[in-house]
């Protein structure tokens, strides 16, 4: 941290690379102090008014709040939320992105990579708001959920599925049938 000249810069090492230094661009060296999120991972940082995950910004989230969540442990992408807004790590680049729309404050885990908050379900960054929330449930089969009055396969739902006669198939998850369409399965949404 070089306050004169209001620069902080990240610095890592590891065997392949050497020492390398990255400048973290927009960052306030008068504010900047690095601190540990206990479970999460990563070397954050924050100044008076931004978050940083090594060099990164992390887009609107709040330095006074920010904390980690949870893991989903299924992609092992780190949760986190401030007093505002949930985010994840998401993509190739294992930046930390906030979950549009999601509610911090009842944001909870499901199931390995799917969470809900007081209105929406989400597979990662995608959320959707099931026809009755109070009674989504995640099956046992990768993808599959329903509620009281609809059947969905990862958050979109399944028109015209007999839900008292739904079935999944145990040999290809991707396959399931009902009492109205017993030999060709159900139409999934994306050609699956």
């Amino acid at each position: 941290i070089d306050v004169p000249r209001n620069r902080v810069t990240f610095q890592t090492w590891d065997e392949g690379n050497g020492t390398q230094r990255f400048p973290v661009i927009g960052a306030d060296a008068a504010t900047f102090e690095a601190f540990e999120i206990p479970g999460a991972g990563g070397d954050f940082g924050r100044d008076a008014r931004k978050v940083f995950e090594g060099p990164k910004k992390i887009k609107w989230a709040d330095p006074k709040s920010f904390r980690f969540l949870g893991s989903n442990f299924r992609d092992d992408r780190a949760v986190f939320r401030d007093d505002r807004a949930i985010f994840m790590r998401h993509g190739i680049g294992r930046n930390i992105v906030r979950v549009d729309g999601a509610d911090p404050d009842t944001f909870t885990r499901i199931t390995p990579g799917v969470w809900r908050d007081r209105e929406r379900v989400f597979y990662g960054l995608q959320g959707f708001v099931p026809r009755d929330i109070a009674s989504f449930r995640i099956l046992d089969h990768a993808g599959w959920a329903r509620d009281d009055q609809a059947i969905y396969w990862y958050g979109r739902e399944l028109p015209g599925v007999d839900a008292d006669s739904f079935a999944i198939c145990a040999a290809d998850d991707t396959f399931a049938r009902d009492a109205t369409d017993g030999s060709r399965g159900v139409d999934l949404p994306g050609g699956r």
